[in-house]
């Protein structure tokens, strides 16, 4: 636990640290894909999953797109695998469609992934293998990972797209091999394809990109051509993007979202993801607080991989505190800022976990502990169960009145209001497929009929 990075190297790989450990890999994947089976909750998390299984299936088994879907495609390129498995295996289960429960348990699986992808990210970066172990884990257990492995929303799979576009980057840096390239624009251009506002995302790659061409090649012939190389292949996205609005509306710039701006004062949201009662990053993802302390050593080893990872996140905290809706609603915490969940974990390989005086590592543990209670409140009930207060005349008025800015204001700034405590206020359990924990189905169940 108490190991250090190796020293930073921009252009040579660590000798014999980076090595495919591949069962330890597999082992990690397959653990944690049985462990969010089993706490798996007996309950739909999300709608749009559904939503993007009727357009697929559409699509497939009819050759037509449905317009009235406003996703975009890159899901459904990912999960059309899924689909296709489950309508092989479909003979053998009359009474199930298994292509639709393929598709859903999808999520279940990219988390797992992402956590493997983080772990060896971690490792490629020179870190200890027993941190960049620690650091997994805490990505897939003690931050909003878990729940969101359990709901069928599109941000997992940008965190997890968007992540290995940063890591072949940074292979490239290591290497000579341009086919590090094509990984990464391939990974932007997916990232692109599921998250529009991705593409401002992808402005610090390019730069990081830029950096390390200049840094192997200085500036010459060869590095325009690595660079423009990405940029094409990245080109795959916004192309897509322009194509799929096309099939499904006659128009290329016409996405579906209709009257959703960017409306949102900065400062408002900026506030509301980084210190509200309702939506505080650092309330739903405490472990980040051990980011933030890491940074300084994070940034002396790995500088422009530090630099590149901040610029990214301040460019989403920026662009979703000015969205109508930043505070993404009905989910766990600010749901919008999991595409950047990796880049903020990441220094997390640096942090110095002993020696530390006794007192000190109390409250580390405490906030672990803290942490990952967090993530089972997250999956102990639905989402919208949270909005039960808006049966309140009273506080309905009162919600209307700042609707404008906010239509969920109360529940995002009043601290008895927070999902986070009415989940910790009214714990009866976490319904699961194995019922590990305490639970009460009365209750809940009339709770859920009244929503």
């Amino acid at each position: 636990m108490g190991e250090t990075a190796a020293p930073r190297s921009g252009s040579a790989r660590p000798s014999g640290l980076v090595q495919p450990a591949t069962r330890v890999y597999i082992l990690l994947f397959l653990t944690l894909v049985s462990f969010y089976s089993i706490t798996d909750p007996l309950f739909h998390m999300s709608g749009d999953g559904p939503s993007r299984y009727s357009v697929l299936k559409s699509f497939i088994e009819e050759g037509e797109i449905t317009r009235q879907s406003k996703f975009p495609v890159g899901e459904n390129i990912v999960m059309a695998p899924f689909f296709l498995a489950g309508r092989a295996l479909q003979p053998f289960f009359e009474k199930t469609d298994v292509a639709f429960e393929f598709c859903l348990s999808f999520y279940q699986y990219l988390a797992p992934l992402s956590v493997v992808v983080l772990l060896h990210f971690c490792r490629t970066l020179g870190v200890g293998f027993g941190n960049a172990l620690v650091v997994a884990l805490l990505f897939g257990l003690a931050t909003s990972l878990w729940p969101y492995a359990h709901q069928s929303q599109s941000e997992p799979l940008a965190a997890l797209s968007f992540m290995l576009s940063l890591f072949w980057l940074f292979r490239f840096r290591q290497s000579e091999g341009p086919w590090h390239l094509v990984a990464a624009g391939l990974a932007a251009a997916l990232t692109m394809l599921t998250r529009y506002e991705a593409a401002l995302y992808c402005l610090p790659l390019g730069g990081y990109l830029i950096y390390v061409c200049i840094e192997k090649y200085q500036l010459s012939r060869k590095s325009v051509w690595m660079v423009l190389l990405f940029v094409a292949v990245s080109a795959l996205g916004p192309a897509g993007i322009l194509g799929w609005n096309y099939l499904r509306f006659g128009e290329f710039f016409q996405t579906g979202y209709g009257q959703e701006y960017f409306s949102t004062p900065l400062l408002y949201g900026l506030h509301g993801m980084l210190f509200s009662s309702g939506k505080s990053v650092f309330l739903y993802c405490p472990v980040y607080l051990l980011s933030v302390f890491a940074w300084r050593q994070f940034y002396r080893e790995r500088r422009e991989e530090a630099l590149t990872c901040l610029a990214i996140i301040v460019i989403a905290l920026c662009v979703y505190s000015k969205f109508w809706a930043w505070g993404g609603d009905a989910s766990w915490g600010p749901r919008f800022l999991v595409v950047v969940m990796p880049f903020c974990i990441l220094p997390m390989g640096w942090f110095r976990w002993s020696p530390r005086p006794r007192l000190q590592q109390l409250a580390i543990a405490s906030l672990l502990l803290f942490a990952l209670w967090v993530q089972v409140l997250g999956i102990s009930r639905a989402p919208r169960e949270d909005y039960r207060y808006k049966l309140d005349p009273r506080l309905a008025a009162a919600e209307r009145a700042v609707g404008e800015i906010d239509e969920d204001s109360l529940q995002h700034f009043m601290p008895e209001l927070s999902p986070l405590y009415q989940r910790w206020r009214d714990w009866q359990g976490t319904r699961t497929n194995l019922r590990f924990f305490p639970y009460q189905s009365g209750r809940q169940s009339r709770s859920a009929g009244i929503v």
